[in-house]
């Protein structure tokens, strides 16, 4: 079977085929005006035809750069939110933690500029899911009326208490639905079945507005190509860097081109590491534990708060298509002019060495500021880097950062690609608990199947959780294994014996996977380096050093 990882970034279509015996080909596609159209210009440039391919496997940077252009101000379309009444502000008001501690200008993280406006309904429940008052389809529709009077297309319905029962919010979509059958609904209980008002009006928020402005896109190409003939099976890469089929929820979407670029970094790692993925866009961090990308439960990205596991990354508008900052080049035209990258560009060769020492040192800084403040020495850590530039640019940060080699993957280039084709299948089955650890039982792990089981555990409710993987035959020693987990690290014990609000247990299907260990690169090594093959890709090292 011909399988095939397409990786959609801002300026190239990184793919990747292969089969039973290894690598058939690899493309970097420039992106046009039609994604369809790029992809199969790929597709035949690697001699194949889309029906010959058994399984697609996707992810796309598109939704991490909407969301970063519409943070900087781009004009995108905005979306409408139906609000308990009493309760539109929710969106607006955010939590209220100020972004810069010192900034003059309280700015908090909220989806407000994805919003167009914001609607409430008289339809209320109690905390228990008991009906209070009922939806009023008439009300509904006349506020249907109104969203496309203003020629909003989607809607996000976040209800108070929806996660308990969600009735009230599919009554509301059906008078939707009823009123403008054209509108795309995103309700909360299936997009976010979880506590806090708050956090879940983000997601459906993120949810609604990225279906009319990223979604459009991969859906027109996933049709294209089954009209050309692809029958097989079509996953998508999340932001764990796994795959999923047919996702509930567009928001684990938003961090899976990253995410598989930094799982395809993950594997070159020499123990732990920092991985950077330089793109045209953007540049990612994140740290490398245990062989795979660091996960978190949540986090600011792209400027907002968002709920869910992923990736643990820092995104930087750094790229090759920007410009390095009190100049007028981009970094791409400071690397053609060193002689770095084929092309064209009147930037001087002094000018640009210089350029090229800022934008190392910014870089340096943030991989820095990352590390450190996730209990991480980079001076002691290894340093992977991926994307386009990430070789090119990777002597300068080395220098910048006191570091005498890095670390490159099979094909770092199309990293994202390679981290498709790596990727397990994962199924999973959650069991929500709310329990001190020494009150998790056997009879709490519904899923009695085979797979792993993690528990996310915090020190005391509501406080940053950990994963930590669970003995079912030793629940006993559950606690010990928590405190462990927490001191590895953190460096501290948890301030709390440990209360446990997840317990998840994991299958991860890696059939088809392509395997770690590939054919060696032919890695130029710059000039005062040497490149040295290691199992999952190539080391550099400063000659001397």
């Amino acid at each position: 079977m011909t399988r095939l990882g397409v990786d959609v970034g801002a300026r190239f279509i990184d793919m990747l085929a292969w089969g039973d015996g290894g690598v058939i080909g690899h493309a970097k596609e420039p992106v046009g005006a039609h994604l369809p159209d790029d992809v199969l210009a790929g597709l035949r440039g690697l001699d194949i035809a889309p029906r010959d391919l058994g399984e697609i496997r996707i992810a796309s940077t598109g939704f991490l750069n909407c969301l970063h252009d519409a943070q900087g101000g781009a004009d995108l379309p905005p979306i409408g939110l139906i609000a308990s009444a009493g309760f539109e502000d929710v969106a607006v008001l955010g939590r209220q933690d100020r972004l810069s501690l010192y900034d003059p200008v309280t700015r908090v993280a909220t989806p407000d500029h994805l919003i167009d406006c914001v609607e409430g309904v008289s339809a209320r429940m109690d905390a228990t899911g008991e009906e209070l008052s009922p939806v009023d389809p008439a009300q509904v529709a006349q506020i249907a009326e109104g969203f496309a009077a203003r020629g909003i297309t989607a809607v996000a319905v976040c209800l108070l208490h929806a996660h308990v029962d969600g009735r009230h919010e599919r009554a509301v979509a059906e008078a939707l639905s009823a009123a403008a059958p054209g509108l795309t609904v995103s309700l909360s209980h299936r997009i976010d079945p979880e506590p806090r008002e708050f956090e879940r009006t983000v997601s459906t928020v993120l949810d609604a507005w990225l279906r009319i402005t990223a979604l459009p896109a991969l859906d027109a190409l996933q049709a294209r190509l089954r009209g050309a003939g692809f029958a097989g099976r079509w996953v998508w890469g999340d932001g764990r860097g796994v795959l999923t089929a047919a996702p509930t929820s567009l928001v684990p979407l938003i961090a899976g081109g990253p995410a598989a670029s930094l799982r395809a970094a993950a594997l070159a790692a020499e123990g732990d590491a920092v991985a950077l993925d330089l793109g045209s866009r953007t540049t990612d961090i994140a740290l490398v534990r245990g062989g795979a990308p660091a996960l978190t439960e949540g986090g600011v990205l792209a400027g907002l708060p968002i709920r869910g596991g992923r990736v643990d990354l820092e995104s930087l508008s750094i790229g090759g298509a920007q410009t390095v900052a009190g100049s007028r080049y981009t970094l791409d035209d400071a690397l053609i002019a060193a002689g770095l990258m084929p092309g064209q560009s009147d930037c001087s060769a002094s000018e640009a060495a210089q350029l090229l020492g800022v934008a190392s040192q910014a870089l340096a800084e943030a991989i820095t500021r990352h590390a450190t403040r996730r209990n991480t020495d980079p001076t002691r850590a290894g340093l992977v880097l991926t994307g386009g530039a990430g070789a090119l640019m990777g002597p300068g940060i080395a220098e910048a950062l006191g570091l005498d080699h890095v670390l490159l993957p099979h094909l770092p280039a199309i990293a994202g690609a390679v981290g498709l084709a790596q990727a397990p299948r994962r199924s999973e089955t959650i069991t929500r608990i709310d329990a001190a650890l020494d009150e998790v039982t056997a009879d709490m792990l519904t899923a009695k199947g085979e797979g792993t089981v993690h528990a996310r555990i915090a020190p005391r409710p509501r406080m940053p959780e950990l994963e930590v993987p669970v003995d079912p035959e030793r629940l006993d020693g559950l606690a010990d294994a928590y405190h462990a987990a927490y001191r590895a690290r953190y460096g501290i014990a948890p301030q709390g014996p440990g209360h446990a609000t997840q317990l998840c247990t994991r299958t991860d299907d890696l059939t088809g996977a392509l395997a770690r260990d590939m054919d060696e690169d032919e890695v130029v090594a710059p000039e005062g380096w040497r490149a040295i093959a290691i199992p999952g890709g190539t080391r550099l090292e400063r000659v001397g050093g």
